[in-house]
This record gives C-alpha cells, structure tokens and sequence, in this order.
C-alpha cells in the first residue's frame, strides 16, 4: 500500500495467466528485456506512465494505457493511485 515497487522481468513472455502490481502511495518501475513479449495495462490517479521505447499506445495517454510489447500475451496489469508507472529496457 505504502511504497514503490521495482518489478525486473526475465525471459521472453510472463510464464502464467498474467501478473497483477499495484501500489496505493509509491510508484512501480519495470525493467523489460529485449525481445519480451506481453499485452500492458497500466493506470495512475496522480502520477503519469512513461516507457524508454517505442510503443504504440490505446487509452488516454496521461492516465491510463494500454500496449502490447513483442508479439503480446499473458496480461500485465499495473495500477497506482499516488504515483508513476515506469517501464524501461533491462538486461
């Protein structure tokens, strides 16, 4: 409820039905592999959603979003109330 969350994803596609994070007060921050394949989902309250590359985007772009990285599949769901959702290229 009360803090960030640091979500670092391996492999090439979530292996599962899909992944929830979600935070109240704090910011979540994912660092994705290159070559990853998954449909994002992401909403903030008061914060905004920024992504290190390129994506093509559904949804409102300050407050909710949705994306597919690589060729899509299993769900990723983030939400935040009082913070940003973060996604950059990890390792």
């Amino acid at each position: 409820v009360n803090g960030g969350v640091k979500v670092e994803l391996g492999g090439s596609t979530w292996a599962g039905s899909g992944l929830q994070v979600s935070t109240t007060n704090g910011g979540i921050r994912f660092s994705v592999p290159d070559g990853y394949s998954a449909s994002v989902h992401s909403s903030t309250v008061n914060g905004g959603i920024h992504c290190d590359f390129p994506i093509s985007v559904q949804g409102s772009l300050a407050k909710h979003v949705s994306f597919q990285l690589g060729a899509g599949g299993p769900e990723i769901h983030t939400s935040t109330v009082n913070g940003g959702i973060h996604f950059s290229r990890g390792v």
